[in-house]
């Protein structure tokens, strides 16, 4: 759950460190977007290193993919420079480019910690490449929380490539919400597919409890339109962000989520990492040093077999 608190702390930890390295003119006013990118990018990738690291076993390939990897959150502070010319909304845009490499990076993780090497894990179960593996409901939490930040990016691109257009503002940032939503919908579903127990059956009602998601953003021109208050204003905007989460908790909360196959031997493991403990003299885990008690190894055994 670490994971999730990463999303508010970050940027809160983020504008706190800016607002100090501007107050003793250590962060110039021409560098200032590279400035707080590269503070987002930094607590970020920390933050995942420090909550996730006693969960991978750190092979030479998972060190090195890890270091490569952790240069995408970077890219926008590396790559200071908008997609195309948006004059004045070059800061916005490249705000949203940098949560989309924001968003992508848990993604990344995921494939690089615990399914990269997966048919080394495989070959013999027993090897600390067997403690690599990570539940298949825990990769999927990751991967969520790095949706979030790469939804917001995709609206702030798509709102800004149609801010040259011939439509209303209104219009540019329905189409944005749209847009966004639609991204949602398929990102989540691409997520939570291979962990839900009976997809085929629940396939229509997820597709179909989306349609107020997606008909919610094209009321907003409509409602507005008689309407000069700003207040109402953000609440119409802010309306169909709320329902991409609501649908997006909701889902899960009502899925049954399959049984994760590293789990379901009745051979003694870990509770921590799932290393296999069969044959030791002890209850010490050889590969993350925990030391569970018998009634803990008992009782995370007997979880297995329900």
């Amino acid at each position: 759950m670490w994971t999730i608190a990463l999303l508010p702390i970050v940027p809160a930890f983020a504008g706190i460190s800016y607002t100090l390295a501007n107050s003793v003119n250590w962060i110039g006013p021409q560098s200032s977007p590279r400035s707080i990118h590269g503070i987002l990018a930094a607590l970020w990738t920390l933050g995942f290193l420090l909550v996730w690291r006693s969960m991978i076993v750190w092979t030479i390939g998972r060190s090195a993919l890890t270091c490569v990897i952790s240069v995408v959150p970077f890219i926008q502070v590396l790559w200071a420079q908008p997609l195309w010319n948006v004059g004045c909304e070059s800061d916005t845009l490249q705000f949203g480019q940098h949560n989309v490499c924001m968003g992508i990076y848990p993604w990344l993780a995921v494939w690089a910690w615990w399914s990269w090497e997966r048919k080394a894990m495989k070959q013999d179960e027993n090897t600390p490449k067997a403690g690599a593996r990570m539940p298949a409901t825990a990769q999927c939490i990751v991967q969520s929380i790095g949706s979030i930040p790469f939804l917001f990016g995709v609206w702030l691109i798509v709102g800004l490539a149609l801010h040259k257009t011939m439509l209303s503002e209104s219009w540019n940032i329905t189409i944005a919400l749209e847009s966004a939503a639609i991204v949602d919908i398929v990102v989540w579903i691409l997520i939570w597919r291979r962990v839900v127990q009976e997809w085929e059956r629940v396939a229509f009602q997820v597709i179909f409890s989306a349609l107020p998601m997606l008909l919610l953003p094209s009321l907003g021109p409509a409602l507005l339109l008689p309407s000069t208050n700003s207040v109402f204003e953000a609440i119409v905007y802010a309306a169909p962000v709320m329902l991409w989460g609501i649908w997006m908790g909701g889902t899960v909360a009502f899925w049954t989520l399959r049984a994760d196959p590293v789990r379901t031997s009745t051979t003694p493991r870990c509770p921590q990492c799932s290393y296999l403990l069969t044959g030791l003299r002890a209850t010490r885990c050889p590969e993350c040093g925990n030391e569970p008690t018998l009634d803990e190894l008992w009782a995370a055994t007997a979880g297995d077999c329900v």
